[in-house]
């Protein structure tokens, strides 16, 4: 995003011309937007346009001196001043309607089923880091770029391989260093990837196929592959995860980011499995996708499944999880309780220097009741 953000800055002229950034920011730390807001108002302030195209209303509020709402393609709402304006006006634009709170109530695990647990998962950033996730538990995950927390998704779903480590569930245990995507799927742990595009969906193919392709070799015999079962598997995701498209047979990328992520999402959930690893499932979806997506995490978690959700919106992770890991930068865990994303920003960048020697497994366990039953922010 850097290198991205450089080259478009590189031959501009002072006072001159429009830079327009389509969801420039959405790959950068938390730490680097403050540097880069800076540099985009000195640009400003000598004379030069910028047009920002952003689902983060935070930071339109924040930056943008004047907002237009698009709404199916038409607009919802023209040059509005932001001065005064709060993210509930501006969903409420982009929704016409208000947009529900996810609903997270208070639960007890203590004595529920092991989903699955993860051991000496050592890799780049990480050292004999531990997990473990119950039946129908929300767990997040999440710290500062280069504590090796966003690399867990891709290891404990055998996309990379690890120095060290194991994952075991009712299934089976994989030894991670050795594993592969097939065997941790055999496993029972299905990884929602960060990149719907590319790595999650084929946008050339239908909903329907979508969904169907990771059950196609079981539900399938050879030369044949049965269509009732897909149609149905389909229906149900659309009503489930509220899919906004004419039919199932609708090719995907034809479909907005959202309702994309929602497609890649009802894909992994499709198979059943024990353990579903979600990256940065809400990144560039509309404010009523997020809700949808936080509120079906929610759903399938009700239902028994395992989830971990890895992310850097602590407001997804108030919203969904039912306990929240912060990686340290010195390899310290904290396991938050709480529904105050200030509380998880505060967990991932003040972090107190370590008194003795670093341990991924070493936990401290912060709650916070000062907002039980209010709901996420």
């Amino acid at each position: 995003a850097e290198v991205a953000i450089a080259r478009a800055l590189r031959d501009l002229e002072p006072g001159r011309g429009l830079v327009v950034l389509d969801e420039a920011t959405r790959a950068l730390p938390r730490e680097e937007l403050d540097r880069f807001h800076g540099l985009l108002r000195r640009v400003v302030a000598e004379g030069t346009s910028i047009l920002m195209v952003s689902h983060n209303l935070e930071e339109v509020l924040r930056f943008a001196d004047r907002v237009t709402v698009l709404r199916d393609g038409k607009v919802a709402a023209g040059a509005l001043a932001t001065k005064g304006l709060t993210e509930h006006d501006l969903a409420k634009h982009m929704l016409g309607r208000t947009v529900d709170s996810v609903a997270r109530e208070e639960r007890d695990f203590t004595g529920a089923p092991v989903a699955a647990t993860v051991s000496g998962l050592t890799a780049r950033g990480l050292n004999e880091f531990a997990l473990e996730i119950r039946r129908g538990e929300v767990v997040g995950l999440t710290g500062l770029p280069g504590t090796g927390f966003e690399s867990v998704p891709r290891l404990v779903a055998g996309v990379e391989r690890a120095r060290a480590g194991t994952l075991t569930t009712g299934r089976r245990t994989v030894d991670l260093s050795r594993s592969d995507v097939s065997e941790c799927l055999r496993a029972g742990v299905a990884l929602v990837p960060e990149k719907r595009v590319g790595e999650g969906l084929a946008l050339e193919l239908s909903i329907r196929d979508n969904i169907a392709i990771p059950s196609v070799r079981h539900r399938g015999r050879p030369w044949f592959v049965g269509r009732r079962w897909q149609d149905s598997t389909a229906a149900e995701a659309i009503a489930r995860l509220g899919i906004r498209t004419r039919s199932s047979r609708t090719l995907t990328r034809e479909l907005s980011g959202g309702n994309q992520q929602k497609v890649l999402l009802a894909k992994w959930l499709s198979i059943a499995p024990d353990v579903i690893v979600l990256h940065e499932p809400t990144q560039a979806v509309d404010v009523g996708a997020r809700a949808d997506i936080l509120r079906s995490i929610r759903e399938a978690a009700s239902r028994g499944l395992g989830v971990l959700l890895v992310s850097i919106e602590a407001t997804d992770l108030v919203d969904a999880c039912d306990r929240i890991l912060v990686v340290g930068r010195h390899g310290q865990v904290q396991t938050l309780h709480t529904r105050e994303p200030d509380d998880v920003l505060e967990a991932v960048y003040d972090e107190p220097a370590p008194t003795g020697p670093a341990t991924a497994g070493l936990t401290t366990d912060v709650r916070d009741d000062r907002s039980a039953g209010t709901g996420g922010r």
